[in-house]
């Protein structure tokens, strides 16, 4: 499937609501047509040895996280004779519109990241709080208890297990979504520069993607252990309750769970996720580092 309609689907069926974050590859598909290599004779500024300072100067406007270098967008033809970089309006416009994209990238990330941090530390503190009051409920009593105060205890218990379980659950379909937005955003970033490097006498794609591996929104290791954690908490209190068996981590919550509607469609994005990501790994598309250039580069989609 090609990367337009692949990504498209991805948005419909996982994070509609997150529409806004993704790449805007349709529009930078559309300004690659309007790219046309310029001449020294047409751009006059391009004819010192600082030519290249327009593209990083518009990269470092756009982005505060380490900007391309000045001098990394080399020159695919070296018969012009000129040592500057071969810079159109157009080319310029296209590389603040791509750094534009990543500042989107990292605000979206870092609000996202910053408020999973603060859920999933919520979630730890209910979880500490209620084996606490389960340890002291485990003394044993100083007043004799009814059947029935000890029953409605012990039911009280299962709920509180099963709330916090369906929670990790869900926490851990968030963060592996985020996880997913994140690969899938950089892989648009390596289809469309690679597009644009064969219409353009200019190469964005190594230095852009070298800068794109050092923003936020890259710097996926604390979303790991946030999913490994959410992972291990679900197991652990898979465990303790005997709900399920512990593979089932994205296992749907009982019927009589008040979320279990919410826990089953976050499954099913989550699935969708790992599915449109398998579409990338596969023979003809790029894999997870963006080497594999197999793929079609004039889809219209």
């Amino acid at each position: 499937m090609k990367f337009g309609k692949l990504l498209k689907k991805f948005i419909s069926v996982t994070n509609p609501e997150w529409a806004h974050s993704f790449l805007d590859y349709k529009q930078l598909k559309k300004r690659i047509k309007h790219l046309r290599p310029m001449t020294p004779e047409q751009d006059g500024n391009d004819n010192n040895p600082g030519g290249g300072g327009a593209i990083s100067a518009a990269a470092a406007a756009a982005t505060n996280h380490h900007p391309p270098p000045p001098n990394n967008a080399q020159n695919n033809n070296n018969n012009n004779g000129s040592s500057g970089i071969l810079t159109s309006t157009e080319e310029r416009e296209f590389v603040m519109l791509i750094n534009e994209e990543m500042k989107k990238f990292n605000e979206f990330f870092i609000d996202k990241e910053e408020e999973y941090v603060i859920k999933l530390k919520d979630l730890d503190d209910q979880l500490t709080e209620w084996r606490t009051s389960h340890n002291d409920d485990s003394t044993p009593p100083q007043q004799p208890t009814t059947t029935t105060s000890s029953d409605s205890s012990q039911s009280d218990s299962e709920e509180t297990l099963a709330r916090l379980r369906t929670s990790f659950v869900t926490m851990h379909g968030e963060l592996v979504l985020l996880l997913s937005w994140s690969q899938l955003n950089y892989q648009g970033l390596v289809k469309i520069l690679k597009k644009h490097d064969k219409h353009s006498s200019l190469t964005l794609k190594n230095p852009f993607l070298q800068n794109a591996l050092q923003q936020p929104f890259k710097s996926d290791g604390v979303l790991k252990q946030l999913v490994d954690k959410a992972e291990q908490r679900f197991l652990e209190l898979s465990k303790t309750c005997s709900m399920v068996s512990s593979n089932e981590l994205l296992a749907l919550a009982q019927p009589q769970d008040p979320d279990a509607e919410c826990t089953e469609d976050l499954k099913r994005r989550t699935e969708a996720a790992l599915t449109s990501w398998q579409s990338l790994t596969r023979p003809g598309t790029a894999n997870a580092d963006g080497h594999n250039d197999d793929d079609d580069d004039d889809d219209d989609d």
